[in-house]
Parts: C-alpha cells; structure tokens; sequence
C-alpha cells in the first residue's frame, strides 16, 4: 500500500483503453470513499442501462452502468442500487441526500437546477422525429408514371396532329376501304389503334404520300411503345416512392399530431412561448404521454410522428423495427429539432462533484461513451435481426414439411400486387364503364338502331 502511495501515477483502465491520471494532491480518488457502498438510482432506460433478470439474478449493463461501473473503479467506491418504482422516486431519492446519484441520463433543463444538480455534461445529444417509412399504394394513375408530363403531351399533340390529317386526306376521298369512305370515327380509331399495336383497318390508300404518313406513324409508335415499355419494367422494379419529411418544416404539414414521452413537458412549454412559428406548430401537435414503441407503431397507422432522443431512437427502430434483411421500416427526420445536453442528477453542493466533473470529462474525451453506444447499437441490431431470420428458417422449415404451396412453389417467389397492376387493370374496366354508358344513350336517343336490319351501317 505504501508503494502506492508515493507512485505518482495510477493508471484507470477503462474497457479497452487506457485514461492515464495524474496522482497528486487534487487527486483524492483514495480518499474520498475508501472503498464505501455508494447508493445510486436508476431506472431501465435502453440503451443507457438496461437490466435483466430478476430478483439475486438481476443484471445490469448500458453505456451509463459502465460509465459508473468505471467511476467507481477509479474512485474506490462500491455501487447499490436503491429500488425505484417510478421515475419521480429515482430523482426523489437524489433530493432527499438518499442516493448520491441518479446514474441516468436526464436532459439538462436550467429549471431543474431548482431541485438537484447536474455532473458535467455526459452526452450532447439531439432531439429527432421518426416516423413510419411511407410506403407504395395501390393507384389507378401507375400507368402514368414510366413517362413525364411533357412526354405524355407530346404523345398527345402528335396523336391529334396525326389523326386531324388522316381525316382531311378521308375527306377528299383518298383514302377508301371497301365499304366506301371511311368515317372520321373510324380514323380516329385506326390511328390510335395501330399506335397501340393493333392491326390496321380494311382501308388502303390510293397515294404514295399515305403510306410515308402511316409508316412514319407505326415508326413512332414503336419508338414510344418500346421506352414506354422500358420505363414500366424500370418503376416495377424501382417504384417512385412517396417523399419523406425531413425538417420541421415539413414534419407539420405531413403529421396530425406528435408524440413524446411524459418528460415532453419540459419541452413543449417552451416551444410554445417560442417565438419561431415551426417551434410554436411543435407544441400545439405534442401529445405527451406516449412510449417510443406506441408512437412509432401508430405512425404506421396515424399520421403522426415521434420525438425523442436520436441516440434513444436508434435504440428502440434497431430493437423493434429491424427486419431478418437489415431494413428498417422506420426512418429517422435529418434536420435536428433542438440539442440537448445530457447529464446525471446529483444532490445540491455535494462535495464528490468535482471528482464526478473531472472523471467523466476523461471518459468523454476519449470517446468511450460513443464507442459504447456503437457497440450498444449494434449488439442490439444484430440479435433482433439473428432472431427474425432463426424465426423465418422455422416456418420455411414447416412449410416444407407441409408440403409445397397451391401454386406449386416454394412461396420465396414474389408476385405482382394491385400496387403494380391498378392502373392497367383499372383502364379496360374504365372502358367498359363508357361503353355501356355509351349504348345505353344511343338506346334511349335513337332505339330504333338496336333492331337495324342492315349490320353493315355499324362498320362505316
């Protein structure tokens, strides 16, 4: 013991690193607690401490448990941990000199400070929103997509410029079929047909003119057919998804209403005494009181959203919303909403903070608390997608030992749904809609053409 005590270095070995600390006379790390039982409180907050098991098996880990884990290591202390039901008992404790710390990360908010104190900042964090991943729906308008706007209208233009010639040639009787002159109708429906592939009419031409306009016709409708075609395959495969919000600014006008936790109190008065009118939209749409996991899991329902910490949000979509491939069905807003510093409640004036300050400020500086909240992260996104991919190896085990599917395959193949085929499916139903609209109008105007003895007037 003695020659520890005139070495003038300790060196504190925190997880793989080594924090080199000067051992003189401010150096009171031996001094202060000489090895005492230290109470503290602490609630489970993932990914900041997580608990498991109960009872004498009760295990604790996170980035703030090995942050005390190491004070107490450097400062030779041990840890209790006073059982809290709520978390107004853990900072209860703090104020009643019960627990000498409340090991959790709290945001620093100056009115607080009328309570308890703060450490030095452990954390600077980031309030986000996060909402669900706007997905693809079924539209009758998926036949519109593959092309632009000017490209549609140039078709457009070119098909009424072709079809207003044709008819002039009809009416100078160039053009015959072998029921005499064709109609103008019947044009129209010739020149659009043979741009959608059909075949032509029973009509021929008696000039060479006409047969330069209908083949630089049928080039131009292979042209556009093939890149249509082209450009259909493409948004099949590589669907147009709808815009996410990114800002605050756009957050407002996609949500209904924003979620947060009951501690939102603390921010949703200031934002509505902001001056700032997104700030000012914020606090009218919060509705305090919600988990992270039920806001999130409405968002997929609602029209709402859901702000937190960014560092406590990446935790709950890698635990909850990490599908067996990596995706994630929740995504994560750019712009940030407003920073925050973190910090651990202590009682007023107590005489260990500075060693507190100086301690975590060295954890900080040399980056472990990031490195513990990568790990963190990804240990967590690894074992929620380990398990979705050993629960999707279940059933495609029991699907196989049922037999194959009705279809003869083995269900990995994924078919086209209406989100794919709305529009075409929804063209010839369109049609038929018209057509029969059509004939009853000519039935109730003229009748008496539904009895005609002569079927050859309805092909002129």
């Amino acid at each position: 013991m003695g020659a520890m005590r005139t070495d003038k270095t300790c060196c504190i070995e925190f997880s793989a690193c080594h924090i080199k600390v000067a051992s003189d006379r401010e150096n009171l790390s031996f001094r202060v607690f000489h090895g005492m039982r230290m109470n503290a409180t602490a609630l489970p907050y993932e990914p900041f401490w997580i608990t498991s098991g109960e009872g004498d098996n009760t295990t604790h880990f996170g980035m703030d448990y090995n942050q005390l884990m190491y004070l107490a290591r450097a400062l030779n202390f041990t840890v209790h941990i006073l059982p809290s039901r709520n978390w107004d008992e853990v900072t209860d404790q703090v104020e009643a000199r019960q627990s000498f710390v409340a090991s959790i990360v709290y945001p620093f908010v100056p009115i607080l400070l009328e309570t308890w104190d703060f450490t030095y900042s452990i954390d600077q964090d980031v309030m986000g929103f996060a909402m669900a991943k706007p997905v693809l729906k079924p539209s009758w308008l998926s036949f519109y997509y593959p092309l632009g706007n000017q490209v549609w209208a140039g078709v457009f233009t070119s098909t009424l410029a072709i079809c207003l010639t044709m008819v002039w040639i009809t009416r100078t009787e160039v053009w015959r079929s072998k029921h005499g002159r064709l109609s103008s109708g019947s044009v129209v429906v010739e020149m659009v047909g043979s741009f959608l592939g059909q075949g032509l009419f029973d009509g021929h031409s008696s000039s060479r003119s006409n047969y330069i306009l209908v083949g630089s016709w049928l080039m131009f409708g292979l042209v556009v057919g093939t890149a249509y075609r082209g450009s259909l395959i493409a948004s099949l495969n590589l669907p147009r998804l709808p815009p996410r919000p990114q800002t605050a600014e756009e957050l407002i006008k996609a949500v209904e209403r924003i979620t947060f936790e009951s501690y939102g109190s603390f921010f949703k008065e200031p934002f509505l005494d902001s001056e700032t009118e997104i700030l000012q939209e914020l606090g009218r749409l919060m509705y305090l009181g919600v988990s992270t996991v039920d806001g999130l899991r409405d968002s997929f329902v609602m029209r709402q959203a859901h702000i937190n910490a960014q560092t406590y949000l990446k935790f709950i979509i890698a635990q909850n919303f990490t599908s067996a491939d990596g995706s994630r069905s929740v995504y994560i807003g750019r712009e940030r909403i407003m920073p925050v510093a973190n910090a651990w409640p202590l009682p007023h004036d107590a005489p260990y903070k500075p060693l507190f300050d100086k301690y975590i400020l060295a954890i900080r500086e040399a980056g472990l608390y990031m490195q513990w909240e990568k790990e963190t992260l990804a240990e967590v996104a690894h074992v929620s997608r380990t398990t979705q991919q050993n629960q999707q190896r279940i059933q495609e085990q029991e699907q196989l030992s049922e037999g194959p599917d009705k279809d003869g395959g083995s269900g990995r193949q994924i078919s086209l749904t209406m989100k794919h085929l709305q529009g075409p499916l929804s063209l010839p139903l369109l049609g038929f809609i018209i057509a029969c609209l059509a004939f009853g109008m000519e039935k109730c105007v003229v009748p008496s053409t539904w009895f005609s003895p002569n079927p050859c007037r309805w092909m002129i």
